[in-house]
């Protein structure tokens, strides 16, 4: 069996995507300028203007709610979640015949703003093994959580 890739990069001039920039803030000033009456426009002229500047504030928008990594932002998450989870826990030590058993966690979670929430679980497992070990062990965690990228 023979496979074969082959490919092709070219990255644009630094200068092409400088010229970009530039010609993109005199559009949005000169835009901005008409939208503030700094400028006047013609009368036969009006409709094209009404349509640019329809189409400048629709796309300043997209930008606005698109964040890193051209990730288009919509506020959905709700100030409080409440999660959910089971399982089994198993004990991977030197002690022979380990059985699994259920894990079980409920837990809450409290948005403070879309960066920081708080949070608060109760966790329920038991670790066995035949004849030597059978215990449950409970835990409950309050952590405070910090999101990079919300």
């Amino acid at each position: 069996m023979l496979e074969a890739e082959t490919g092709f990069t070219r990255n644009e001039p630094i200068q092409l995507a400088v010229t970009e920039a530039v010609e993109k803030a005199i559009h949005a000033l000169v835009i901005e300028g008409v939208s503030d009456n700094l400028w006047a426009v013609s009368d036969e002229d009006s409709e094209a203007v009404n349509d640019l500047l329809t189409n400048y504030y629709e796309e300043k928008n997209i930008v606005g709610e698109t964040k890193r990594y051209d990730r288009l932002y919509r506020d959905r998450r709700g100030k409080g979640t409440i999660s959910l989870a089971a399982g089994t826990s198993i004990i991977d030590g030197d002690l022979p015949a380990s059985r699994p058993e259920i894990f079980g966690r409920i837990g809450y979670k409290r948005y403070l703003n879309p960066y920081l929430n708080l949070n608060a679980s109760i966790n329920q497992f038991n670790l066995k093994n035949e004849g030597v070990l059978n215990e449950a062990f409970t835990s409950i965690d309050f952590n405070a959580e910090f999101t990079i990228l919300p």
